[in-house]
């Protein structure tokens, strides 16, 4: 079996000079955050257009209290729970970011 057949590992190519194209971990940890980011904006801007402008300010308030719940209950109850295990595992805060 000459080295062309068969499974070989990926090379960087060669060819690639420009520092740009390679990313850091943290450049592409960042650039995921800032999209995931990007993307809870818009589903929050599309969920206020739905609900909270198509009837009265006054007649709103009980779907304000529901979004408020709807978004800040789970945080409430779990972090308690997730947030002393995470502190306790060997490397647990760099598992929670990936």
């Amino acid at each position: 079996m000459n080295s062309a057949q068969g499974w070989q590992p990926l090379q960087e190519p060669k060819n690639l000079k420009n520092a740009a194209v390679r990313l850091s971990p943290f450049t592409r940890l960042a650039r995921t955050h800032a999209l995931g980011s990007a993307a809870d904006g818009i589903v929050a801007v599309a969920l206020a257009g739905s609900i909270f402008f198509s009837i009265d300010p006054s007649a709103a308030r009980w779907r304000v209290g529901l979004y408020l719940l709807c978004t800040i209950t789970p945080f409430a109850i779990v972090t308690p729970l997730i947030g002393p295990a995470i502190d306790r595992l060997k490397g647990g805060r760099r598992s929670m970011i990936v």
